[in-house]
């Protein structure tokens, strides 16, 4: 990986992405959303349940993705890190999506808190689960559930605004520009660390209210990550050839190591908590898993583990892998995939005991949102130039100065 060195980068300017795509993606987000809607408000009382389950996977699905990327670049900034600067504008773009979009379809879902949490959200939600005279089941209504989802998401989509927002700045030296991004940064993983834990357990762990895992935030967290890192560097290669070939093999090869690493902590925190569970057999925890195992949902909790760790550590485990196209696009694949699966296993098999295929109406609102999505990434890669060719440290991150520091 020994590359030529630069002593100047051109301007490559902002993504030329056809308007074509980026309305492509406004329409679908515009049919898959209105599918939604008429299925969720109309038709039988199962129907419009399932119609909520599905959107409440597709939006955790790429809020995830968004709110992975932001803790990848505040990751760079508390640690003053060089080497991604040539790949800045990817974790900003797909961040992005937090506050264009992604936590206001979240706070939609406070509409179906009736779908959603049916065992709680009653006006007597005791007489669904022994928790009758205790904090717990106050902590568990709709109207304490609806401030505490909308501070958890609005804190969230402002912490990242302005971890974006300092990103972008490019003015002034490079001891400068780290200070101020570290005091972005800094403050960011703060909210995050409390408001998604407390998002995981209150919005997702709470529609089955009797399980609890204080693992679960952190799983939740892990799964974000490893997903933004797959499709970042799945985006990487597609954006090789449109920054001048300044996104190197280096830098394809450390994205990897962290595919890689990540990979195995997210196993390491997914095998914790089911290992202490099941040594402990606790009922109030063991059902979780075993409603999980049993009705055709088996499979698919036993795939898990090889989509999202299986095959990205042994796949990338070798280093030339790692700069491998055909190799890393294998990986980042069925680490989406992976991630869908996990999500589709949190939520599902607490309405439904045995396995269900997705539905037209599911499959479309998931693609409803990937058109928000898409929509958004590109606009946020449209709007700058595709390598912050202000940056300082962009000379360093080409040249792989970081490697000698």
């Amino acid at each position: 990986m020994h590359e030529p060195r630069v002593s100047h980068i051109d301007d490559p300017g902002p993504l030329k992405a056809p308007a074509a795509l980026q309305i492509g993606c406004l329409v679908l987000a515009v049919i898959g959303l209105l599918v939604f809607l008429v299925s969720a408000f109309t038709g039988t009382e199962e129907s419009r349940q399932s119609a909520w389950a599905g959107y409440y996977v597709s939006v955790l699905y790429f809020f995830f993705l968004a709110m992975g990327a932001a803790v990848f670049l505040s990751f760079q900034y508390v640690t003053s890190a060089k080497w991604y600067v040539v790949l800045k504008r990817l974790p900003e773009a797909i961040a992005s999506f937090s506050w264009k979009g992604g936590g206001f379809l979240v706070l939609l879902s406070i509409l179906g808190i009736s779908y959603l949490y049916t065992q709680w959200s009653t006006v007597n939600p005791a007489s669904y689960y022994p928790y009758e005279n205790t904090a717990k089941a106050v902590w568990l209504s709709p109207g304490i559930h609806v401030i505490k989802v909308i501070i958890y998401i609005v804190a969230l989509m402002v912490a990242t605004f302005f971890l974006i927002r300092a990103s972008q700045d490019t003015n002034g030296d490079s001891a400068t520009l780290r200070l101020k991004r570290m005091k972005a940064a800094i403050p960011f993983l703060a909210v995050f660390a409390f408001a998604f834990s407390l998002f995981a357990w209150d919005a997702i762990m709470s529609v089955e209210p009797k399980w609890f895992s204080t693992m679960f935030g952190v799983y939740c967290f892990s799964g974000a990550l490893l997903s933004a890192l797959a499709l970042m560097m799945l985006i990487s290669f597609w954006l090789q050839a449109r920054t001048g070939g300044h996104v190197r093999k280096r830098h394809m090869y450390d994205l990897g190591t962290y595919v890689m690493a990540f990979a195995t902590f997210m196993m390491y925190i997914g095998f914790s908590q089911f290992m202490l569970i099941w040594y402990a057999n606790i009922p109030d925890e063991t059902f979780w898993y075993m409603k999980r195992y049993e009705g055709g949902w088996g499979l698919w909790l036993v795939l898990l583990p090889v989509l999202k760790w299986v095959i990205p550590f042994f796949l990338l485990m070798p280093p030339p892998m790692r700069t491998n196209l055909v190799a890393q696009v294998i990986v980042c694949i069925s680490i989406l995939f992976g991630q869908l699966v996990d999500i589709y296993l949190l939520i599902m098999p607490a309405y439904y005991p045995e396995f269900v295929v997705p539905s037209l109406v599911h499959i479309l609102t998931f693609l409803g949102v990937m058109g928000l999505f898409g929509w958004s990434t590109l606009s946020s890669l449209a709007a700058r130039p595709l390598l912050p060719v202000g940056d300082p440290d962009l000379l360093s991150s080409v040249n792989g100065d970081y490697l000698h520091a």
